[in-house]
């Protein structure tokens, strides 16, 4: 009888765990998907993230952005060249974006990749705003 017990247990706790929805993405995260509609349109920035902002300024005061970007999925992405316009959270997506900046990688699966771009803005980078603040809306070339 305890064997029973116990089996019916295991099984109603499994059910239960499978049920739960996923975790949301933690704050600071510029998901792809999320991206107006070039996402949606090109299957290859749905597999890609956009993460880790960090804003700097060159000895001629001209902003630069670092950043991570991953691919999330088993296949290998090749060349990929893309522009993204960098806006706050906080502003819809038909605003005027506070930067943009381009840039070209090579993602194989899995694969992510720390990249150092210009950015092109009339703000200084003290002015941007904070990088939890950040995400990119990406546009492929």
């Amino acid at each position: 009888m305890l064997v029973i017990v116990m089996a019916v247990l295991v099984v109603v706790r499994s059910g239960v765990l499978h049920r739960r929805a996923p975790a949301p993405a933690p704050g600071g995260v510029a998901a792809l998907e999320n991206a107006g509609g070039a996402a949606q349109a090109d299957p290859v920035l749905k597999n890609l993230e956009i993460t880790g902002f960090r804003l700097s300024e060159e000895k001629d005061q001209k902003p630069m952005l670092r950043f991570v970007i991953v691919n999330h999925s088993a296949a290998d992405l090749g060349d990929i060249k893309a522009k993204a316009d960098l806006r706050a959270r906080t502003s819809a997506s038909t605003d005027e974006p506070v930067a943009s900046f381009e840039f070209t990688t090579r993602l194989g699966p899995y694969e992510a990749q720390d990249i150092r771009v210009p950015l092109k803005t009339k703000l200084r980078a003290y002015e941007l705003p904070d990088w939890q603040l950040l995400r990119a809306d990406i546009l492929r070339q």
